[in-house]
């Protein structure tokens, strides 16, 4: 009896850990079959969702740089080594400082997006092309990359794609 009760709590144990590690790490494989489920979601429905307990936090740091909420132009500024996102605030004259965000997740390592597909977060600068609802990590932003100066760099070099410009070898434009 101590034998299969021991035994149970183990079994427990394992099968907790197991839906926890799945959930933590797994939620490429298992999100697209709950969106399917559950039903696809729009950018509206997911901001009328969060956007109350986003929007407070918000407020405040519009309020304390002297930038109108909602603001005209923002920026968000990424830093891949140091794994921070910055918001900032077109303010009349300049730039205001908002707030940052850690980022706790990420693709990749430091360095240059060498090629498609090697999961590289891409640098220099990109617009926002739109938001993802249905991303597996809340709502994700489509950036337009490669940028133009991506593809102007790509053509004088008679690369076939931007990616293409860079070194495998050293990771850096060639």
């Amino acid at each position: 009896m101590r034998k299969l009760r021991f035994i149970t709590i183990v079994v427990l144990l394992v099968c907790a850990a197991g839906a926890a590690l799945a959930y933590r790490f797994g939620r490429p494989l298992w999100h697209p079959a709950w969106v399917r489920l559950r039903g696809r979601r729009t950018v509206e429905v997911v901001l009328s969702d969060s956007g109350p307990q986003a929007e407070a936090p918000l407020a405040e740091g519009f309020e304390r740089a002297g930038v109108a909420h909602p603001p005209v132009r923002v920026a968000l500024l990424a830093f891949k080594e140091e794994k921070i996102l910055e918001l900032w605030a077109h303010k009349g004259d300049g730039w205001a400082f908002i707030r940052s965000y850690p980022v706790l997740a990420a693709s990749g390592h430091a360095g240059p997006k060498l090629r498609e597909g090697d999961r590289q977060v891409p640098e220099g600068v990109c617009r926002v092309a739109g938001l993802n609802p249905n991303s597996s990590y809340h709502l994700s932003m489509k950036l337009y990359y490669p940028n133009e100066h991506d593809w102007e760099k790509a053509a004088k070099m008679a690369a076939p794609t931007p990616a293409a410009t860079y070194s495998s070898a050293e990771g850096r434009s060639a």
